[in-house]
């Protein structure tokens, strides 16, 4: 019988200071995912497939289902925190008499129009629908800012007056466009006599910065509608050219802030904004580069639209308390247009027609839409006609 083979002597092994085999092949670590806060529950203030428009007071962000990104930076996230406390408004129906939504605007009813009421719009859109809105619905003449249409090609018939520059910080030539001075624009216009439109990335974030500088121009606004663009900067943004990312989304995010002082937030498109954010579907495994700044829940609210009204002509919580606000706070004109129809209502008060009793709720007061359903229609409370037949 064949004597059995000796076994061979283990070969030595060398291994790390981890006790990890020399050239052994491991699978990687899966990076550990960023674990979302608990977040309060809320609803959309309209259901999917309804209007996709800005919103009045405080936004519904829902967080995502997990973390989407491939980092976490602590600042980014609190930065993202402070753009949603600088955009969430306070203000209810009762304290604006309504509010009016359309597009990127939600406008405070108590602050719009009045008899001195002059509107600045300065955009790159072909038609300028705020400027529309505000002049066909409060009777408000319009001045549309825009630098990068021509003249020659536009549109004929609009209910505003087309100007062929931007606003912006400085009355120069940039970027072989046309821009005029905000201040100097303001220069000769009443206190709370301007509705202000303005987006950062055509007028720049340098025109707040002198905006913010001056309590005076400030006072000679009404409302104010703002396209943020955060992390994005014009040309002749000059003075934060240079600074590093965190410090220039700083800088932007205090700008936000600092409006504050003098003016209520009133609405912003941020839940809408939310409402088209996917990152189950974009992001599922995690993949996604991290945005500028974003919420504890994900939602990153680098871009938001956001209307303001001065703080002068609404309170939360009540009515505002100084009288030159209520030179021209209703929607059809001001204080006096609002005198004619009281004065109306006395003189047809001689009339001895008895009108039937009618009473209902509207269903929804807040929204200004078309309706489903029997329209609730309440009577006047005296007969404001001269005959009845």
């Amino acid at each position: 019988q064949a004597p059995a083979e000796e076994e061979a002597a283990p070969a030595e092994v060398e291994v790390n200071a981890e006790g990890v085999e020399l050239g052994a092949v491991t699978a990687p670590e899966a990076p550990e995912r960023h674990a979302i806060p608990p977040q309060d529950k809320c609803q959309y203030t309209v259901t999917q497939g309804g209007g996709q428009e800005s919103r009045p007071g405080k936004p519904c962000i829902p967080a995502a289902e997990a973390w989407p990104y491939m980092g976490y930076t602590p600042w980014r996230n609190a930065l993202g925190e402070r753009v949603l406390k600088a955009v969430t408004g306070k203000l209810a129906s009762k304290d604006c008499k309504g509010f009016k939504s359309f597009s990127d605007a939600t406008w405070c009813l108590k602050a719009m129009g009045g008899p001195t009421a002059l509107g600045l719009s300065s955009g790159n859109e072909a038609h300028d629908i705020w400027g529309e809105k505000l002049n066909r619905g409060h009777r408000v003449p319009t001045r549309f800012y825009n630098c990068f249409i021509d003249p020659e090609t536009a549109e004929d018939g609009t209910p505003y007056q087309l100007i062929s520059s931007c606003l912006g910080p400085e009355t120069a030539e940039a970027d072989t466009r046309s821009y005029e001075a905000l201040d100097a624009v303001l220069a000769d216009r009443p206190a709370l006599s301007v509705h202000l439109r303005l987006d950062t990335e055509v007028s720049g974030w340098s025109v707040f910065d002198k905006l913010l500088e001056s309590d005076e121009l400030q006072g000679k606004l009404r409302t104010l509608d703002v396209d943020f663009h955060l992390a994005n900067k014009a040309s002749f943004d000059t003075e934060i050219m240079d600074l590093s990312e965190q410090d220039l989304l700083d800088h932007q995010v205090k700008v936000m802030e600092k409006l504050l002082k003098h003016f209520h937030v009133v609405g912003s498109t941020l839940e809408v904004y939310r409402m088209g954010w996917h990152p189950e579907q974009d992001c599922p495994e995690q993949q996604c580069n991290e945005p500028p700044v974003y919420l504890n829940g994900g939602f990153p609210p680098q871009r938001v639209a956001v209307s303001y009204a001065k703080r002068e002509l609404a309170s939360v919580g009540g009515e505002a308390e100084k009288a030159e606000e209520d030179s021209a706070v209703n929607d059809v004109g001001g204080e006096e247009a609002e005198a004619v129809v009281e004065e109306a209502f006395e003189e047809t008060a001689k009339t001895t027609y008895k009108m039937p009793k009618s009473t209902c709720v509207y269903e929804m007061p807040d929204q200004v839409s078309s309706r489903p359903g029997p329209p609730c229609l309440p009577g006047t409370p005296i007969w404001p006609y001269v005959t009845n037949t």
